[in-house]
């Protein structure tokens, strides 16, 4: 199974990939930005949503209140990540977006062994 779930990741990665080579030179403006964003992160819950259901995760993930608190919190902070992503980067700031998409990699690494 962790296969599948592989190939499946693989395959959806090269497929981002792809439109967005494709969509770069249509997209022009931060809203635009943001629509196809918005658009790829309900593609991706619903994937999401779809494997849960078919792996037979659902019962255990709503049984405990933590995992879908955790899960929301996730999904809105990389929604506000992917639009703030976007303003910095159309205004020429990649180098420090780039550091701090670092440091929010790196602290929760290192506190997750403090809180977890």
């Amino acid at each position: 199974m962790g296969y599948l779930f592989l190939f499946i990741a693989i395959f959806f990665g090269a497929i981002k990939g792809y439109s967005g080579k494709k969509s770069s030179s249509a997209i022009t403006s931060i809203d635009e930005s943001l629509v196809v964003s918005a658009a790829r992160m309900l593609i991706c819950i619903v994937v999401g949503f779809v494997i849960v259901l078919v792996g037979g995760y659902a019962p255990t993930m709503l049984s405990d209140g933590n995992t879908v608190w955790i899960s929301a919190l996730s999904g809105f902070s990389n929604a506000i990540f992917i639009a703030t992503w976007l303003a910095a980067v159309m205004s020429g700031a990649f180098m420090m977006v780039e550091s701090f998409v670092l440091l929010g990699v790196a602290i929760p690494i290192v506190l997750c062994r403090v809180l977890f």
